[in-house]
């Protein structure tokens, strides 16, 4: 099958990362996929087996997701956006897709809302046969009205099929962070946590060499964006405070390179500053401890490799998201927390030590994270299910036309109160 994914990452790449691990399993599976990206180029995120078409790219500064902003810098306009648009439909209509993947939408992204539905009466023009998906992580933004949950209900309803809950209802279900009502939780399904173990095996292959290897080493993350600096300068403070640690900073490539010269100016001897790294994976198997942020994909890094962590929530502009994953897995004993509130130097060379004492991590073992090669399947299913309703309406279609050439008229009784579930 050909499936499309449909992406905006504005912040970190959290979001892209994901995606693009979907499309790599499809792509494993011998399927054709097409992944529309419409943020920031970010060269650490593998496209093995995927063909990326790039959108004119948009960022977001700080917490406000409602100014958006070019690659440029400048404020995006009518003709920006315009420009997105008209790409993101052309490649619909000439890829021609059997699934489409959205991610977020309608949950989120209610700022690109017209890209969206310019794509849905795109595909309809098509003959509206495809699969459509909504792709959402464990956790989202909880809607700050009433109206919003039942806007994104009415949306899902219109444009979509099945949405694919990217974690695991054991351990965080959906309706912690949105309304769950019947109408949605039909609509559900659990993956797992997404994370590419087959790309995690091509680093295993491709080790470290021994002489970059610290035993007792500090690996700090901040994810892709500017929101990392205040954990990077608490962990530069950390490093003074614990000189018998070396300590690897890792920034991400969305931090701008006057930021990045500042940390590096500031390290001290057992500090190394330097940016984010593909091999992220094995840093953190060989590391004493890591800490990071609580963002999805890192969460799932941290549990695979099994070392001591500390994690600090990102929580600016009222963001509930890795507060909330963070509690959950600390409360699994995957991690030690320091909120954002509360976060120093001090703080964090105390959590590293507490961490680095306990030794009762479960690991993986915990978590289900088959999430990549459940939504394959997930997906396939949705095409079989979409190609067989096809399927029987054109029968329908035949037969009415048959009908119709006879010069006769069938009545139908039209009743749908026994209606659950759509069918052939």
């Amino acid at each position: 099958m050909k499936a499309l994914i449909v992406v905006t990452h504005l912040l970190g790449v959290g979001h892209l990362t994901r995606a693009a691990a979907l499309g790599r399993a499809l792509a494993r599976a011998g399927h054709e996929v097409t992944l529309v990206s419409g943020g920031r180029h970010a060269p650490n995120v593998p496209m093995m087996g995927i063909n990326l078409v790039q959108l004119p790219a948009l960022y977001v500064k700080g917490t406000d997701f409602r100014t958006l902003y070019t690659v440029t810098g400048e404020v995006s306009g009518a003709d920006y956006h315009a420009a997105r648009r008209a790409l993101l439909r052309q490649t619909a209509r000439s890829f021609r897709p059997d699934a489409v993947i959205v991610e977020l939408f309608p949950f989120g992204r209610r700022q690109l809302v017209g890209e969206f539905i310019e794509l849905f009466e795109e595909l309809a023009k098509l003959g509206g046969e495809h699969a459509a998906i909504c792709s959402v992580r464990d956790v989202l933004a909880p809607p700050s009205k009433d109206a919003r949950a039942v806007e994104a209900l009415e949306r899902l309803g219109q444009y979509f099929d099945r949405v694919l809950v990217h974690g695991d209802a054991r351990v965080l279900p959906l309706d912690a962070s949105w309304p769950v009502t019947p109408a949605l939780a039909r609509r559900l399904a659990y993956t797992g946590y997404v994370r590419d173990q087959e790309e995690g095996a091509v680093h295993e292959k491709r080790p470290i060499p021994e002489t970059e290897i610290v035993r007792r080493e500090v690996v700090v993350s901040g994810g892709g964006s500017a929101a990392s600096l205040p954990l990077l300068n608490a962990a530069l403070r950390a490093a003074q405070l614990r000189p018998d640690l070396s300590w690897r900073l890792l920034v991400g490539h969305g931090v701008p390179e006057e930021a990045f010269a500042e940390l590096a100016v500031c390290g001290s001897e057992n500090v190394i500053v330097e940016r984010a790294r593909k091999d992220f994976d094995v840093l953190l198997r060989s590391a004493a401890c890591s800490i990071s942020q609580a963002g999805y994909n890192t969460m799932l890094d941290l549990v695979a490799a099994q070392v001591p962590a500390v994690v600090v929530p990102f929580a600016g502009g009222h963001e509930v998201e890795q507060t909330l994953r963070a509690e959950k897995f600390a409360a699994m004993g995957l991690c030690e927390v320091v909120n954002e509130a509360e976060l120093s130097g001090e703080a964090l060379g105390a959590a590293v030590g507490r961490a680095m004492r306990d030794n009762s991590r479960p690991g993986r073992a915990s978590l289900d994270i088959s999430g990549a090669e459940r939504t394959v399947i997930l997906v396939e299913a949705e095409v079989a299910e979409r190609r067989a309703q096809a399927t029987a309406w054109r029968r329908v279609n035949d037969a009415l036309d048959g009908f119709a050439d006879q010069g006769r008229t069938v009545d139908f009784w039209w009743r749908d109160d026994d209606a659950i579930e759509p069918g052939p």
